[in-house]
């Protein structure tokens, strides 16, 4: 029985440290291949990384130019009349009749208005008969003084009231002279103010006269631009209500001083707005021609890049392949890392130049120094940059530069 039993528990004991191997065996393959697969799957993203190519940025580019500049110094400024009145009158009345319309052109001499005068023409009547029994007294007097009929006296007092009664006369047709308001000189008439059989009340407005062909500009200019200015020099108007138009004039006259206010010289142009598309009051922007300067390197101004360590501009070179040709694009995409995208787009470096800015012209500005014409400049995509970074050229959404 105690035999039996002995060799039941070798028999046993020898079962377990089988199972106890064959357990250990396969969790040392089962680790092994975790192990292992781990370890491959290490290297391919290893090999995946040590091979993975950056899609290049894209941006917008163009050559530096060389060109024919004609700067110009920037300016507002506001149309005025030439002459500019409040059509009124000297005198009194009710409205008579009303000549014009309201936004006509008018001549100088040309009728406006009349205001009534049948009682002043009543006046002239008497003074007019009056003058002529005067002038006859006179005349009378004149030939008796010939025969000594009458005195020295009478004569010269005759003499007088016949030049008084002229007088009155002549009074009384300037007051009906003053009825009638004629245009004191050539321009465009504002809005009628008044209306048949209205009164008129003396120092009222009928409407305003405004000679605004030509018309004058008046604008400022920094004073330490002095130099820059002179009578005859040409100017570029640009309106609001015609943005697709440039009108052209040419200073007259510089102010005798520079304000102390704003240390700015006050300026005018004029221009003939033949088809009067500018208003007295209009608000304008004016651009004073400076001479004209050849072979100036101009850059879009968005290629501009304004920091607190200076101004630049990114310039581009080709990447070059081991066979001097110009390397396209490829690149690994994000959703399938092994697959690699080759591309003809050609790939550049951008590289940050310091730059000196001359000035502005339109959307154009001119570089003093820092590139050279036929550079290859970055115009817009400049925020996703920096030195050495690899981009391609999509001129699709390029910014439009005149």
């Amino acid at each position: 029985m105690t035999d039996n039993t002995t060799a039941s528990q070798a028999r046993t004991k020898k079962g377990m440290i089988k199972a106890f191997i064959i357990v250990g065996v396969i969790l040392l393959i089962l680790f092994g291949s975790i192990f292992g697969f781990n370890a491959f799957i290490g290297s391919k993203k290893s090999e995946i990384k040590s091979n993975w190519k950056m899609q290049p940025i894209v941006i917008s580019a163009e050559k530096a130019k060389s060109l024919t500049w004609t700067p110009y110094i920037d300016a507002t400024g506001s149309a005025t009349a030439i002459q500019s009145i409040n059509v009124s009158a000297q005198t009194s009345g009710l409205v008579s009749a009303i000549h014009f319309k309201s936004g006509q052109n008018v001549k100088k001499g040309e009728v406006l208005f009349t205001l009534d005068s049948a009682e002043l023409q009543a006046q002239l009547k008497q003074a007019q008969a009056d003058e002529a029994l005067k002038k006859i007294t006179y005349k009378r007097d004149a030939e008796l003084y010939k025969t000594k009929a009458v005195s020295q006296q009478t004569l010269d007092t005759s003499e007088a009231d016949y030049a008084a009664a002229k007088a009155t006369t002549e009074g009384s047709q300037a007051s009906i002279n003053y009825t009638i308001i004629r245009a004191p000189f050539s321009g465009k008439i504002g809005i009628r103010n008044i209306s048949l059989g209205g009164f008129f009340q003396q120092g009222d407005t009928a409407a305003t006269l405004d000679t605004i062909s030509p018309i004058f500009i008046d604008f400022t200019v920094s004073g330490d631009s002095l130099a820059q200015v002179k009578p005859g020099q040409e100017v570029e108007v640009f309106a609001d209500t015609r943005p697709d138009k440039v009108f052209k004039g040419k200073v007259v006259a510089l102010n005798s001083r520079i304000s102390e206010n704003t240390r700015a010289l006050e300026v005018r142009a004029e221009l003939e707005n033949k088809d009067q598309e500018i208003f007295p009051g209009m608000f304008l922007t004016i651009h004073l021609m400076l001479p004209e300067q050849n072979k100036v390197i101009s850059v879009p101004q968005t290629s501009i890049n304004y920091t607190l360590y200076g101004v630049t501009i990114y310039v581009l070179s080709p990447v070059m392949d081991k066979n001097g040709k110009q390397e396209t694009a490829s690149y690994n995409i994000q959703s399938d890392p092994t697959h690699l995208v080759r591309t003809q787009d050609k790939v550049y470096i951008a590289k940050s130049v310091p730059v000196t800015v001359g000035t502005l012209n339109g959307k154009l500005a001119s570089i003093d120094s820092g590139i050279k014409a036929g550079d290859l400049v970055v115009n817009s995509g400049q925020l996703k940059l920096k030195d050495g970074v690899r981009v391609t050229i999509d001129n699709k959404y390029m910014p439009v530069v005149k």
